[in-house]
């Protein structure tokens, strides 16, 4: 779920500061997660958890629950004591492929 908080977030964020607005200052409200896949990936030389499927989502004071579709990369941390978000960033121009990466307050377990 903090995975994905962090995923609308720093979409949110992406947006409005290409819109010249300022950035959301409260969370979206995560729930009913549904994981439909999840595999191991080795990308780049580093192993990535994948997860696809579905959640519920709202923003404070919106009584509207948006139900989506999810695409997460997930790295554990160099000693497996935690987890980061990894976002692909389009547009590579060298064939290397580049990551965002959002570290995430989760214990590995």
């Amino acid at each position: 779920m903090e995975a994905l908080q962090a995923q609308i977030t720093a979409t949110q964020s992406s947006i409005s500061e290409s819109l010249g607005l300022n950035p959301p200052t409260t969370d979206p409200v995560v729930s009913r997660v549904r994981v439909g896949h999840q595999e191991t990936l080795k990308l780049d030389g580093q192993r990535f958890t994948h997860l696809e499927g579905s959640f519920d989502w709202q923003l404070p004071q919106d009584p509207v629950r948006v139900d989506s579709s999810f695409e997460l990369f997930l790295l554990r941390g160099e000693r497996g004591e935690g987890w980061t978000l990894a976002r692909p960033v389009s547009g590579k121009a060298d064939d290397i492929q580049r990551w965002l990466l959002y570290p995430l307050g989760l214990p590995a377990s």
